[in-house]
């Protein structure tokens, strides 16, 4: 099915490269691969997240629970109707129906029906369980909150955006809160622990063999890596970051739309503390308000991604610029980023 799938989707590709600028053709084609691409995520999602061990891990992560439990405590109202978008075990529902009136707890995979299981080994009687995918849900009533943890390890790579908008303007009141509203994404320069840096091939000298080499067939047929790779780290590799962190994308939940967010950043940073960079460490920060946030760098729910560069060292004082393109802010594998 995916092979099929990829295989569509290629012919979508060409199909568009194709099509002249402006033509019905490339409107069609384009909307034809935003269809796919939104399906194949879908079906990406249903099949992680019923998985009970994917659910274990966000469970046991103190700092994605802990601060959520706060949040929702905070935000949400007696007397409120909630949906909880994506709901997974069901954890976020259960908090928020201690103080809701009605909890809609909505998830697309079968996962729904083991949150349902917990829920009344529990207690919970005011939350409904709904599978369906939330583009297809409107509820009898328009809601108070939407609570989600649409969080990806990229932040945009789980429809978050997508998905939490299209119920915001459908079945949010007017003056409806959205639960977290604000976030922002970050992309630093880190030194990895001595043990965990891993330089390009091309770098490496052992024993007296060189392997300079390759650089010169690195960009061949072969499928060898292009000029910057990417890798997923654990909290712990990383020794510090070499750059005051500076968010490169801000949104609100609440007000943003698709179109506000960026497609090109030129950035340029201070070092702080000097060291090795190892590559550009990928992470989120989640804002419930002012003095309830948390960001995902130290979550171990939350994968880490690095983007691998050729190992350098900068000095306190230098800068680090890069140009980033965003094609698709969706799939950081896309983006192409230069450096200096």
């Amino acid at each position: 099915m995916e092979r099929l799938l990829d295989t569509v989707f290629q012919y979508v590709l060409d199909w568009i490269t194709k099509a002249k600028p402006g033509t019905l053709r490339l409107r069609l084609a384009a909307t034809l691969k935003e269809q796919a691409r939104r399906f194949l995520t879908d079906a990406r999602n249903v099949k992680l997240f019923q998985d009970l061990s994917e659910h274990e891990k966000m469970l046991a992560d103190r700092v994605r629970v802990d601060s959520y439990e706060r949040g929702i405590r905070t935000h949400i109202r007696p007397g409120d109707v909630v949906v909880d978008l994506g709901t997974g075990t069901g954890i976020l529902s259960m908090f928020a129906a201690r103080v809701a009136r009605k909890v809609y707890a909505i998830d697309h995979s079968a996962m729904i029906d083991v949150a349902s299981h917990i829920a009344r080994a529990n207690g919970v009687t005011n939350i409904e369980f709904i599978r369906s995918n939330s583009r297809k849900f409107t509820p009898p009533e328009k809601v108070d909150v939407i609570l989600h943890e649409q969080i990806g390890n990229d932040l945009f790579d789980e429809n978050m955006v997508e998905n939490v908008t299209d119920l915001r303007d459908r079945i949010l009141k007017p003056g409806g809160r959205i639960v977290p509203d604000q976030f922002e994404l970050y992309l630093e320069p880190v030194k990895l622990r001595d043990e965990s840096s891993i330089p390009f091939i091309w770098q490496m000298k052992l024993h007296g063999i060189d392997f300079a080499c390759v650089r010169s067939i690195q960009d061949g047929a072969d499928a060898l890596p292009r000029r910057w790779d990417m890798r997923w780290v654990d909290p712990l590799e990383a020794d510090f970051l070499l750059c005051q962190p500076e968010p490169i994308c801000q949104l609100e939940l609440s007000s943003v739309r698709t179109q506000d967010l960026p497609t090109s950043l030129d950035l340029t940073k201070t070092v702080v503390r000097g060291g090795r960079m190892d590559g550009l460490l990928i992470y989120t920060k989640v804002i419930f308000d002012e003095s309830r946030q948390f960001d995902t760098r130290m979550a171990p729910s939350w994968g880490k991604r690095l983007l691998r560069f050729p190992v350098r060292t900068y000095q306190a004082g230098e800068t680090i610029r890069l140009r980033i393109q965003i094609p698709d802010i969706r799939a950081v594998k896309t983006w192409d980023i230069q450096l200096d």
